[in-house]
This record gives structure tokens, sequence and C-alpha cells, in this order.
């Protein structure tokens, strides 16, 4: 039996951080989805080496500037609170959390010695998923998200 696969893009040597942020669909989640009532997230799977850490980009720069060897998350931080300040009436509030998923185990990020036992994947009777028991901070920049990762990626299995 063959199997095929259906991809939205595949990125050679040559690609860019920009490439991967923008035809990968993250950039139009980040602007234009979320604000139509969706929800996000930005996910990166795959084996030890692979360079999810680069490509991801562990958090935004406290300079709020982006570079062209900033990754997915710095770049979709900056995006999002540019379109929050264009779009919203000032009544908007973001929240981070940050987990990783390692041989199986969830692990809280956000929170020193995290307990896996305690988190748990569940789902709301209208078929929304969410980790019960894991961390979320109110950050108002992506600077301010920067920060709280670079803590927390810390606490990263590497």
């Amino acid at each position: 039996d063959k199997r095929w696969f259906e991809l939205d893009a595949v990125f050679d040597d040559k690609s860019t951080q920009e490439d991967v942020y923008i035809k990968s669909g993250a950039q139009q989640s980040v602007c234009e989805d979320i604000f139509k009532g969706f929800n996000c997230t930005i996910l990166a799977y795959g084996q030890t080496g692979a360079g999810k850490t680069f490509t991801m980009g562990t958090a935004a720069n406290s300079s709020n500037e982006i570079t062209d060897s900033d990754g997915v998350i710095p770049r979709a931080c900056a995006d999002l609170f540019q379109n929050i300040d264009e779009k919203c009436d000032g009544n908007a509030q973001v929240e981070l959390s940050y987990l990783e998923i390692y041989n199986e185990e969830i692990r809280d990020l956000m929170v020193e010695n995290s307990n896996a036992s305690a988190l748990r994947i569940r789902e709301t009777l209208n078929g929304e998923v969410y980790v019960s028991g894991l961390d979320s901070r109110s950050v108002e920049s992506p600077g301010q998200i920067g920060k709280f990762m670079e803590e927390a990626s810390k606490r990263r299995v590497v």
C-alpha cells in the first residue's frame, strides 16, 4: 500500500525564516484568522535535532524589532500586537502558556518543577481542546513574551 501525504509547503536550504512564517500559514493565522474568531496554534513537531527550535525561534527579542534570523514565534508576536493595536478597541487581552510534550509526557514550562501528572489534555462539549492545569500569564508586548519564554525555555528537555 502506498501512502500519500498532503503538504502546505516544502522548504529548501535557500528558504528564509520569513518564507517559513508566511508560507506555513502562521502569518495568516495571526494577522487574520484570530480576528475572525478562530483559535490559532503554532506547533513544531519532529525528531530531536531537526531544527524546530531554530525555525520557531525561542522568543521575541526585547527590542521588538524583527531580524532576518528571527523565527516564527517572534514574528507572530510582533504581528499579533501590531494587529491588536490596529484592529481592537483596547479591550484585547493576550495570555501566554508554554508547554512541552517529551516522551509522551506534558510539561508546563511556565512553572518551576512542573507536575506532569497534574496536566491533562481535555475537550469541552463544544470540541475545544485545552490542557487542564496549564499555567498562563497575561502579556502586553512581544518583549514581555520574550522574557517569559526565555526563562521557560531553560526548563525544556534537551
